[in-house]
């Protein structure tokens, strides 16, 4: 989300409410500004890969709040300069607000790593035609190795060293050990080169 506003600098920052008659008072007195960075240079990045000024406002209540109606400004005299549309910010949750100058109401998307360079792959050296079945969640990995990515060899700068032989290698992750993304299983599985290193997959979703 980005406000039509430009750099605050000196952080006048201002947090209004047009409409106080659609709420209760409890709600003004949950949501704050929680930080302000008026000398963005390189902490985010916005999808323009740019570096505004931001600010992060924080529901510290107990309930969810609707921001239709609150508003953000870099003058003093004209508190309401951007107003928030219709949508909830959910009780303790942050909401990111670029300073940007655009008038940019939608919710931004965000990258989500699900599986990570460093992360624990179990990996077999198939000296056969693989089971159709190991690319299946449950699968016996008792006698497959374990071992953090990248893979590879040659070049130093592989977690998990491999002969440098080999034609192929199987690898599969199954649940993600860090991340908690799902209450079901999960397995990734792939078939990669010797000299492949394994990197990183990432999903994408909107996200207030």
């Amino acid at each position: 989300m980005e406000a039509k506003v430009e750099q605050w600098g000196l952080l006048k920052w201002v947090l209004a409410h047009v409409f106080c008659q659609l709420f209760t008072p409890g709600f003004s007195q949950q949501l704050f500004i929680n930080e302000v960075q008026s000398s963005n240079v390189s902490t985010l990045f916005d999808f323009r890969d740019e570096t505004s000024d931001w600010l992060e406002i924080y529901n510290a209540g107990d309930q969810g709040v609707n921001l239709q109606g609150y508003g953000l400004s870099d003058v003093d005299s004209l508190p309401m300069k951007w107003v928030f549309p219709q949508m909830l910010l959910p009780s303790k949750s942050h909401l990111l607000v670029f300073a940007s100058g655009l008038d940019i109401k939608e919710p931004g998307l965000q990258w989500e790593t699900i599986i990570d360079v460093g992360d624990s792959w179990h990996y077999h050296v198939p000296v056969s035609a693989m089971p159709e079945a190991w690319q299946k969640p449950g699968f016996d990995l008792l006698d497959w190795k374990s071992g953090m990515s990248g893979f590879g060899y040659g070049d130093n700068d592989d977690s998990t060293q491999i002969p440098a032989t080999i034609p192929c290698l199987s690898a599969r992750i199954s649940p993600f050990p860090t991340r908690q993304i799902s209450d079901r299983p999960i397995c990734i599985s792939t078939t990669m080169m010797a000299s492949w290193l394994i990197s990183t997959a990432r999903k994408w979703h909107g996200q207030v």
